[in-house]
């Protein structure tokens, strides 16, 4: 790929997909271009990515083909305002906050460049993350599948419809955390039980990585999936049975629910 990229900012979320990107061999350092409000950051991430930095966040715009706005919702407006003059059809601006729809985008901008709104999550550092893209309304098949090919770099990548967004949110960008806090739980019981922590990450990773490539590409629903780990008054069960009783399952969807309600919020209350 041959594209240019710029990013404004550069966060947990914006070096995931920094990292992922130069994984690749298709993306070198000296296509990158960044800028970020504090100094000392910026060249924390030329020194260990060699990456081209700038003096502005127009300049970042100037060079580059796709801009990542990689900084918080509160910033978004002067950042556009900013660099405004630098905007030009050719140029995609790529945002990746939850508070501003495309419309407002568009608005924002002044029309002058092409924009998605994307939910990335932090996998993107290892290649194996997930971003939902909204496009604006009629956009061309041909810029969608550049896109695609863009955002397939760092892991895998669909197309979703603006109200779909704020449940995309839950399901990807926010659960790595909540699926940390349950492997955690394995660890902390490994380690009660005379295994090392790094025993017990090497154990709980690979049965996840297993578990996820049964999901993946089995065409056997998550319940019977389930069922064929158990065995008539076996272990397995016992704890099958508890997860029941405590009814897991709306655990988790109150977890989700209450992610989701606060990225509409988040959207509505900037």
């Amino acid at each position: 790929m041959q594209k240019k990229i710029g990013f404004i900012g550069c966060g947990n979320m914006g070096e995931a997909i920094l990292n992922g990107l130069l994984n690749h061999n298709h993306i070198h350092a000296e296509q990158i271009y960044l800028h970020t409000f504090r100094y000392e950051r910026m060249m924390e991430l030329k020194d260990k990515y060699h990456v081209n930095i700038t003096k502005s966040n127009g300049d970042v715009v100037k060079e580059s083909d796709y801009i990542i706005l990689a900084v918080k919702p509160n910033l978004y407006e002067s950042i556009l305002n900013e660099v405004n003059g630098f905007l030009t059809e050719n140029k995609v601006i790529i945002s990746i906050t939850p508070s501003f729809t495309i419309s407002e985008l568009i608005g924002l901008m002044k029309g002058k460049a092409k924009v998605i709104r994307t939910i990335p999550n932090t996998s993107s550092f290892y290649n194996l993350g997930f971003t939902g893209i909204v496009y604006e309304e009629n956009e061309n098949q041909a810029f969608k599948e550049e896109m695609n090919t863009f955002f397939n770099l760092i892991g895998k990548s669909i197309e979703i419809t603006e109200d779909k967004i704020a449940v995309l949110s839950s399901l990807s960008g926010s659960s790595p955390a909540l699926i940390y806090l349950f492997t955690n739980a394995f660890v902390n019981y490994a380690k009660e039980n005379q295994f090392t922590e790094n025993e017990a990450k090497l154990i709980i990773s690979q049965v996840l990585l297993g578990a996820s490539k049964m999901i993946e590409l089995s065409n056997i629903n998550l319940k019977t999936l389930a069922e064929n780990v158990c065995s008539p008054n076996g272990s397995t069960i016992k704890g099958v049975e508890v997860f029941e009783n405590e009814n897991i399952e709306n655990i988790v969807k109150m977890a989700l629910e209450s992610i989701t309600k606060r990225f509409i919020e988040m959207t509505e209350n900037k």
